[in-house]
């Protein structure tokens, strides 16, 4: 990605302000937002990112059920490590997936709709692991969500 000192804006949204995570860099900072009913965990970088091209990442190791460590990258160097506790069993997703961009509700506090990013996204990969256990009752919680 290229940024100008200015940019700003989401990178990736999934869901809304009930449920969801959101990527995004406000101030000259990438933070990272996760959200669910009644709670926030806030993940931010603790310096500035500068102009130029950069590749930014979230990563995501799971540790236990609803549980795991998250990180922020910059170029390829941590930046900030933190837990998350207490997750979501499945992915809050109800708000839509959207890059560049928030729609709907917005998943974070920080900024106003659409927040769009002002810099120039080349590329955007999401990555999943393949640590997925079946959970018949987490199925049918699911399933019945739908309804």
């Amino acid at each position: 990605m290229e940024l100008d000192e200015a940019d700003e804006g989401v990178l990736l949204s999934v869901g809304g302000r009930a449920g969801g995570y959101v990527l995004f860099i406000k101030d000259g900072q990438l933070v990272h937002e996760y959200v669910g009913p009644g709670w926030r965990h806030v993940l931010q970088a603790p310096l500035p990112i500068h102009r130029g091209r950069h590749r930014l990442a979230f990563e995501f190791r799971k540790t236990g059920p609803c549980r795991g460590q998250a990180s922020l990258l910059g170029d390829g160097v941590t930046l900030v490590v933190d837990e998350l506790d207490g997750m979501w069993p499945a992915s809050p997703t109800a708000g839509g997936v959207c890059c560049g961009y928030d729609e709907a509700s917005p998943v974070s506090d920080r900024y106003a709709l659409p927040f769009r990013f002002t810099g120039r996204i080349d590329s955007l990969v999401v990555e999943a692991a393949n640590d997925y256990v079946d959970d018949p009752a987490l199925r049918n919680m699911i399933a019945l969500a739908e309804d």
